[in-house]
C-alpha cells in the first residue's frame, strides 16, 4: 500500500491505484465505502491492545489506549474486548506458513534444493517451530492450498465480527524501532520491556490483518521519550480502505499527524 505524511495524500494515492485492470473492468467497477461525514461519531470500535501471542510494551500499549480514548470522546462506540471468533496462535500460524511459502518462491534453485534435501532429511515426529518453518518453505501446492483455504476461513470469521464492529484498533508492532541485529535470523530476538521476546513473533500483528485481506491505515502517535516514533494501526473491514483513512484524518484534526524530527533536513 502507499506510504505518505496525511491522510489526504493516503485518500489520493487509494483513489488513483485501486480498481480493475483493463481486463477486469469489462465486468467490475470500483464502489469503495468510506466514512459517513468523514466523522467518528457512533462509530462502533474495537480495541484489541495486547495479546498473548505478541505481548507489546507497556509504551505502546499506551497510545493504543489513548487512540481509543480519542474515538470515545469524538463520540464512537468503543469495546476493548471485542475479538472475532479465532485463536489468536492459529491466525499467526496461518499467516507464517503462507508467508514463508511466499519468501522461499524467490530462492535461487541451488538454495531450494538444498533446502528440500534438508527437510527431507528432518524426523517426521520434529514438530519444533523450526522445523515448521522449513516445511512451510518447500510446502507442495496441495499443502498450500490447504493453508490458503485456513486463510479464508479467517477471512470469514473477521467478516462475521465485522458486521457488529466499523473498526479495530491494535499495535502495529510490539516496539518503538530497534537496533539491527546481524545475527542469524534464527538466533535473532528483540526486547519487550526487557523480556526476550522471538524476532519473527513481532510481525504478529501485522500478519493478523494482512493474512486476512483487512485494509489497515498506521496513524503517527507521537515520539516516545527517546525521540522514536510509535504508530497505531487502524483496519476496516475489506474494502474498507476509505474508512480507516476516514478515522485517520478525522485523529489528525486531534494532534495525531506526522511531525518530522528536530534534525530532518
Amino acid at each position: 500500500g502507499p506510504m505518505a505524511r496525511t491522510a489526504e495524500d493516503l485518500d489520493i494515492a487509494m483513489r488513483h491505484l485501486a480498481g480493475p485492470d483493463d481486463i477486469m473492468a469489462r465486468g467490475y467497477k470500483l464502489d469503495l465505502p468510506s466514512l459517513d461525514g468523514g466523522s467518528v461519531r457512533n462509530l462502533r470500535v474495537a480495541v484489541w491492545s495486547d495479546d498473548a501471542m505478541c505481548p507489546v510494551s507497556a509504551e505502546v500499549r499506551k497510545r493504543v489506549d489513548t487512540v481509543a480514548a480519542v474515538l470515545r470522546d469524538l463520540g464512537a462506540q468503543v469495546d476493548e474486548d471485542a475479538r472475532p471468533d479465532f485463536a489468536s496462535e492459529h491466525s499467526h500460524e496461518t499467516y507464517e506458513r503462507l508467508l514463508n511459502a511466499t519468501m522461499a518462491s524467490r530462492m535461487s534453485e541451488a538454495d531450494y534444493a538444498s533446502l528440500k534435501t534438508y527437510v527431507d532429511s528432518l524426523d517426521a515426529n520434529d514438530t519444533s517451530r523450526s522445523a515448521r518453518i522449513f516445511r512451510a518453505q518447500v510446502s507442495s501446492f496441495r499443502e498450500w492450498g490447504s493453508i490458503n483455504e485456513l486463510r479464508h476461513k479467517l477471512r470469514w470469521k473477521w467478516h462475521d465480527f465485522f458486521h457488529s464492529y466499523d473498526l479495530l484498533v491494535t499495535p502495529i508492532m510490539p516496539t518503538t524501532a530497534f537496533p539491527h541485529d546481524q545475527a542469524p535470523f534464527s538466533e535473532r530476538v528483540l526486547r519487550v520491556d526487557n523480556e526476550e521476546r522471538p524476532y519473527f513473533q513481532q510481525v504478529f500483528w501485522a500478519g493478523l490483518t494482512g493474512v486476512a485481506y483487512l485494509p489497515s491505515t498506521v496513524i503517527p502517535t507521537g515520539l516516545n521519550d527517546q525521540g522514536l516514533p510509535i504508530g497505531v494501526q487502524l483496519v476496516a473491514p475489506e474494502y474498507g480502505d476509505l474508512v480507516s483513512i476516514g478515522a485517520a484524518r478525522a485523529l489528525e484534526k486531534e494532534g495525531f499527524v506526522f511531525k518530522p524530527p528536530p534534525d530532518y533536513q
